[in-house]
């Protein structure tokens, strides 16, 4: 990233209920880029997606869609 940067956060509950907030990123983590896709299909290659520092924030949360799947 070469300078701070606004992202739009949409966050959508159990119940339906969105909320949705612009958040501005002025700084850049170290490492805190991981890869945008994995395929863990055995072959060696892209098997496993590591996340540095993910495992210390405890508000941490991922979802995995494969490309058939519907949101």
């Amino acid at each position: 990233m070469s300078g701070p940067q606004t992202v739009v956060l949409t966050v959508i509950d159990g119940n339906g209920c969105e909320a949705t907030q612009q958040v501005t990123v002025n700084a850049h983590c170290k490492n805190g880029d991981p890869v945008n896709t994995f395929t863990p299909n055995g072959d060696g290659i892209n098997d496993t997606w590591k996340i540095p520092g993910i495992g210390t924030d405890q508000h941490s949360r991922i979802d995995i869609y494969n490309r058939s799947e519907q949101r």
